[in-house]
């Protein structure tokens, strides 16, 4: 049985009419049905702008896309450093979900377990990657606490560069990542209350209690729960609800979008244009953007995002762990490389290169004779493309060593994957191979992996329900 948490959406509903919340034009525009086929295309663009917090950009139905205009004019935000965006493939958004409390009345504070902050941090990290001609999306999520190096403050947390305004962070992550960053959106705390209670709440699953008092988090019981825009913005704020901290965070926040780009959906289904210009007044002044999110290139970008369906967007964690010794999340590798090799080629995807597509060179580095051979055909057998079999320089290796590239990342990781107790350092493989394998004395073949680059240590349930 689902139940309600926290507070009705119901009550949070604008009302509208005479005065509500809308001139007096729109209003006219409000009474004009909109017919189903452009429903569902309106439905699927705001389920694509949703997970990347562009949801009031996304209404283009009449006079929807002027006043969604109308309503963005004033939220640009000066950001130094981006790449113009490429006239075809893919297109790159930075998301950042800021902290700020800004907004908030006493008693939405008080239901978030919160108070009035000065300043403002950003709480989440997204870099979305969009293939408008694929259709698909790609959506990273950069653990808060990664240990970055910012441009003028050093080595640090990532989200210390928000303290040096959007340019900084556009650059750390960009100096991180190698990925060009064409556009920047950010999304407060008022703004994500908004939108959920404006699409009319969001049901989700948890496979047990989940209390949080440091977010104003409380669901006494496992099963369904119903969440306003207070309880939803609880509910990805959590990190007191298991061991796993800020991973398990990430997961439920992906779960949560993902419930919320279904929800989207159904609704818009048949599109109900009173509450498509709630949702753009909720969002929209909430939102900020860079100046390059102007009416042409929304408009562009709507008329490409009709191709992309909420199945087609996939979520992943820059893979990394937490090294108590520093006090830092540092990138686990090659998963991290290849996530990012992926992003930086453009294919929008994780979906990992067959072993065909994988050139290795062989070398025996356990002195062992005939050691390189003998794995080059185990390797061949599991269909990699073996290009050279050799001795190395020395031997002496115990364990099998796998050396990539920063650009062969993503193929490399599936070998790596293939083998037991090899280790992966970055390097240089060789001209014409995307790996070479120096085979040590401990070489072995791995069991088949279940997991994939992208999932790193973040959990596999974190709370939920299993297929949330």
């Amino acid at each position: 049985m689902r139940t309600r948490s926290r507070s009705d959406p119901v009550a949070h509903r604008d009302r509208g009419g005479e005065g509500g919340p809308f001139p007096e034009w729109v209003e006219a525009i409000r009474s004009v049905r909109v017919k189903p086929p452009l429903a569902r295309r309106v439905a699927r663009l705001l389920c694509y702008l949703l997970v990347l917090g562009l949801l009031a950009a996304a209404i283009w139905v009449g006079g929807l896309l002027g006043f969604t205009w109308w309503k963005l004019r004033g939220t640009h935000t000066a950001v130094e450093g981006l790449s113009a965006p490429p006239p075809k493939g893919p297109v790159n958004f930075l998301v950042i979900g800021s902290d700020s409390r800004e907004g908030l009345s006493p008693e939405e504070l008080r239901a978030l377990g919160t108070t009035a902050v000065g300043g403002q941090r950003a709480d989440t990290i997204i870099l979305v990657q969009v293939d408008f001609a694929a259709g698909r999306a790609l959506a990273v999520s950069i653990p808060r606490d990664l240990r970055a190096e910012i441009p003028g403050m050093g080595t640090a947390k990532i989200n210390a560069s928000y303290a040096g305004g959007p340019s900084l962070v556009v650059r750390t992550v960009e100096n991180l990542t190698g990925v060009e960053v064409h556009h920047y959106v950010e999304v407060n705390f008022r703004a994500f209350k908004s939108v959920v209670d404006a699409v009319g709440g969001v049901d989700i699953c948890v496979s047990r209690p989940m209390t949080d008092r440091y977010a104003g988090l409380n669901l006494p019981r496992a099963g369904w729960h119903h969440l306003d825009g207070t309880a939803a913005l609880a509910f990805v704020r959590a990190r007191h609800v298991d061991p796993t901290g800020d991973y398990g965070r990430i997961r439920r926040q992906q779960a949560f979008l993902r419930a919320l780009m279904a929800k989207a959906f159904s609704l818009w289904g048949n599109l109900d244009p009173t509450r498509a210009f709630r949702v753009v007044s909720a969002l929209a002044s909430e939102l900020k953007t860079d100046p390059g999110l102007n009416v042409g290139e929304m408009r562009r970008l709507i008329a490409l995002a009709a191709r992309i369906r909420p199945e087609r967007v996939e979520m992943a964690v820059l893979p990394s762990s937490w090294d108590s010794r520093i006090s830092y999340d540092v990138l686990q590798q090659p998963d991290a490389d290849a996530v990012l090799a992926a992003l930086r080629e453009g294919v929008a995807s994780l979906a990992e290169p067959s072993p065909g597509q994988v050139r290795v060179r062989v070398l025996n580095g356990s002195g062992k004779p005939g050691a390189a051979a003998a794995a080059a055909e185990a390797l061949k057998s599991m269909g990699f493309n073996v290009v050279e079999v050799e001795n190395a320089e020395s031997f002496g290796y115990r364990a099998s060593r796998v050396v990539y590239s920063f650009a062969s990342a993503r193929r490399a990781l599936v070998l790596y994957r293939s083998l037991a107790g090899a280790e992966a350092i970055r390097g240089n493989p060789g001209e014409g191979a995307d790996a070479l394998l120096v085979v040590g004395e401990r070489f072995a073949l791995a069991k088949p992996a279940e997991g994939r680059a992208g999932e790193g240590t973040a959990p596999k349930t974190a709370g939920l329900c299993p297929g949330e």
